[in-house]
C-alpha cells in the first residue's frame, strides 16, 4: 500500500512539473507575449503599443478561434502595422490636422473612428499624388488592423496605382492579393517588387 502511494506521489509531483515547465514554454522572443489571467483567460500583451489600442486588439483576437502560437503571430503583425501607421500620421499629422486626429484615435483604440476620419481626408480632395498614396495605404492599413482585408485591398490598390515604384505599397497590395487568392495578380505584383529591389541594389550596393 505504501509503494502504491509512492507512485501516486510521484505521479502528481511530475504533472505538477509538467504544468509549470508548459507554463515557462509559453513565452515569445518578439513584441508581444500571452498573459493568462483568470479561468485561463489569455490576452497579449505587445510592447510599444498604447494600452488602449491594446484592449482593441484583444477584443479583435477573441473573435478569432486561434490556438495560441497562432494568436501571437497576429498579435506581432498587428503591433508592427500598428506602429507603422501610428509613425506616418504623426509625421502627416506636422501638416494635417485630420492626420494629427486619426492618430490620436488610432491610438484610443478607436478604430472605426481614425477609418472614418481618412476617409474624410480622401473626400476632400487632389492634394497631390503622394499624398493621395499614403491617405489610401493609411486607409488600407486601419483596415487591415481591423481584420478587414477586403475593405483594404481597394485602397491598397489605389496606393499601388498612384505610386507603383513605392516597394512598401506593391509589397502590401501583393500580399493583400495573395491573401484574398487572388494569386496569378500578386505573383504578378511580387514580380515588380522583386525588379524594383534588383534596381535598388544596383544603384546602391
Amino acid at each position: 500500500m505504501r509503494a502504491f502511494w509512492l507512485v501516486v506521489l510521484c505521479v502528481c509531483t511530475l504533472q505538477a512539473q509538467a504544468a509549470v515547465m508548459e507554463t515557462i514554454t509559453q513565452t515569445t522572443t518578439g513584441w508581444c507575449s500571452p498573459a493568462v489571467g483568470k479561468a485561463d483567460n489569455v490576452t497579449v500583451i505587445c510592447q510599444g503599443v498604447d494600452p488602449k489600442a491594446l484592449a482593441r486588439l484583444n477584443e479583435l483576437l477573441d473573435k478569432k478561434d486561434l490556438e495560441l502560437a497562432a494568436k501571437i503571430r497576429e498579435a506581432e503583425e498587428w503591433a508592427q502595422k500598428y506602429r507603422e501607421v501610428e509613425q506616418r500620421l504623426a509625421t502627416q499629422g506636422q501638416d494635417e490636422p485630420l492626420a494629427q486626429l486619426a492618430q490620436a484615435l488610432l491610438k484610443e483604440g478607436k478604430l472605426d473612428e481614425a477609418g472614418v476620419i481618412l476617409d474624410r481626408v480622401l473626400a476632400t480632395g487632389e492634394k497631390g499624388v503622394e499624398h493621395t498614396a499614403a491617405h489610401h495605404f493609411n486607409r488600407a492599413e486601419v483596415f487591415a488592423l481591423q481584420f478587414q482585408l477586403h475593405k483594404a485591398l481597394p485602397h491598397y490598390e489605389k496606393a499601388y496605382r498612384y505610386r507603383s515604384h513605392n516597394v512598401e505599397y506593391a509589397f502590401k497590395y501583393a500580399w493583400a492579393l495573395q491573401q484574398q487568392r487572388s494569386y496569378a495578380t500578386a505573383q504578378t505584383v511580387y514580380q515588380e517588387v522583386l525588379t524594383t529591389y534588383r534596381q535598388l541594389a544596383q544603384a546602391n550596393p
